[in-house]
């Protein structure tokens, strides 16, 4: 609360877990370990990628100039730390236009695989939200009678960022009518097909 007072609501919120898949401990465990039965790998090769973040953060100053930051680390169930992070930005880096927000790269949407192959892996494994509503009334994200979306997916495609004083950004989005791009959620009953509607910003 006292950051608040002092500079005011924070600009950015950050959340970055620890995966079990990250190439450094993958290569550290025996072939008969798994990533919970070694906390000490797991929390050490965390420890190094929140330094790496931290320096690209406040010491490149990737999102702009920080004038404060707060942060708590977590540990899930399964024994994986992840971090939380509040950035509160200088005035000229605050993300009130949607250029800052574009310089930054947030939006959701499906990226180019030619550009950004590595981005697009990671958002197709971990930033689509689905397959629910019709497709899949039971998922934890539907509820009430008729089940409906808690998440308010799909959301409303748009061409540019629309920014308010009252609510959180509304990012670009672009309909599957402008050429956006799809992809498919195959599991082992049904395939179905996403767009930019369907994507965790």
């Amino acid at each position: 609360m006292t950051l608040v007072r002092e500079f005011g609501k924070p600009d950015y919120s950050i959340t970055m877990a620890t995966n079990p898949k990250w190439t450094k401990i993958k290569e550290a465990l025996f072939e008969d370990e798994r990533s919970q039965d070694r906390t000490d790998i797991t929390d050490r090769v965390f420890e190094m990628k929140y330094d790496s973040l931290k320096y690209d953060l406040l010491k490149k100053n990737v999102l702009g100039k920080v004038v404060a930051h707060a942060s708590t680390i977590e540990w899930q169930k399964t024994s994986l730390p992840h971090v939380h992070i509040l950035l509160f930005m200088a005035a000229t880096d605050k993300p009130r236009t949607p250029e800052i927000i574009y310089r930054v790269l947030v939006c959701g949407e499906i990226t180019d695989k030619h550009m950004n192959p590595g981005l697009l892996e990671t958002v197709v494994e971990i930033n689509i939200h689905g397959s629910c509503g019709c497709h899949n009334p039971n998922r934890p994200c539907m509820d009430g009678d008729p089940p409906k979306g808690t998440k308010s997916f799909p959301k409303q495609c748009r061409s540019t960022t629309f920014m308010s004083d009252e609510d959180y950004p509304r990012y670009r989005r672009q309909s599957p009518t402008s050429g956006s791009r799809k992809h498919i959620i195959r599991t082992s009953q049904t395939s179905t097909e996403v767009n930019n509607s369907f994507i965790v910003s």
